[in-house]
């Protein structure tokens, strides 16, 4: 099996150079990863774990259960919100992709939901309750961190984010459907996202022979454009790196001002593609394929 895995990436290895050949010595070529990957051992039902704490109830008493073949609920993500009892749940988990917890807030739609009062005291119990949780069959912790959303989320939108985000010791996702355990052991590791990705760039301003140390998912924006000749908006909270480009690269292109990114947009739209209505469809089955949409 290694040697497969080692033949798999030598043959992508071989597209990527192939890929940088054709595009010439003068383009620039960026290969970022969203992620990176690492195994994933057990699994925890973050809303079977919520109901057993008395913080949610399903709305049939028994709620969507995991099978062999769906463990995290990614094609429940659409129809989750019906499934739950809205009068009795406090908190529950939305979807497994941002290993967040909601906290159903009182309001005149949801009297029997958190109060102000009652806020900051819940998230401080669950989050030690979720601290202390250890996985049966190995003893070790099965939540690595908690933070709550101010600590991880800003901008306008902060009240749609999760009231609470965890990491999990595997660096797993957690599942939002129902178990009779709220930790399961997998039966065999499966693969799955890690926050540190990969970055390789080429070309007539980066720098050659280095190993740049880590950067942020939100420089690689920037250097893009820096790369096209375009100026960079000023919002912008990624930077240009002086470990991947050169000096003159970085010095020689002007950050804008916030008035003028406007001038950005026709640049934006002539980039943008037109899709056909086949085009369209072909680009919902991959997303559905990759468990994205329904």
């Amino acid at each position: 099996m290694r040697a497969r895995v080692l033949d798999y990436f030598r043959e992508l290895d071989s597209l990527l150079a192939g890929i940088v050949e054709d595009a010439g010595a003068e383009a620039t070529v960026v290969m970022a990863s969203d992620h990176g990957f690492g195994p994933q051992v057990r699994t925890f039902f973050a809303n079977t774990w919520l109901e057993q704490h008395g913080y949610l109830a399903w709305a049939d008493g028994v709620g969507p259960r995991a099978s062999e073949s769906e463990v995290l609920g990614m094609g429940q993500v659409a129809r989750h919100v019906y499934l739950l009892d809205w009068v009795r749940t406090r908190a529950y988990a939305a979807m497994p992709g941002g290993n967040g917890i909601h906290i159903v807030r009182a309001s005149d739609a949801q009297p029997g939901g958190v109060t102000d009062d009652e806020y900051e005291p819940l998230r401080t119990r669950m989050i030690e309750e979720l601290r202390s949780l250890t996985d049966p069959m190995s003893g070790e912790p099965v939540v690595a961190a908690v933070w709550r959303r101010e600590e991880v989320f800003s901008g306008p939108y902060l009240d749609l984010a999760p009231d609470l985000t965890l990491e999990l010791q595997d660096g797993g996702l957690m599942s939002i459907l129902a178990s009779e355990t709220a930790v399961m052991p997998r039966p065999q590791p499966t693969g799955t996202h890690r926050p540190d990705g990969v970055f390789m760039a080429r070309g007539p301003e980066v720098l050659r022979g280095v190993e740049a140390p880590a950067l942020s998912i939100l420089d690689v924006a920037p250097l893009i454009l820096n790369s096209l000749g375009l100026p960079i908006p000023a919002s912008m909270e990624g930077a240009l790196s002086g470990d991947v480009l050169t000096a003159a690269a970085i010095e020689r292109k002007p950050r804008w001002t916030g008035a003028d990114q406007h001038q950005l947009e026709p640049v934006l739209a002539h980039a943008v593609p037109v899709l056909d209505e086949d085009e369209e469809i072909e680009i919902l089955r991959r997303l559905q394929a990759l468990g994205y949409v329904e």
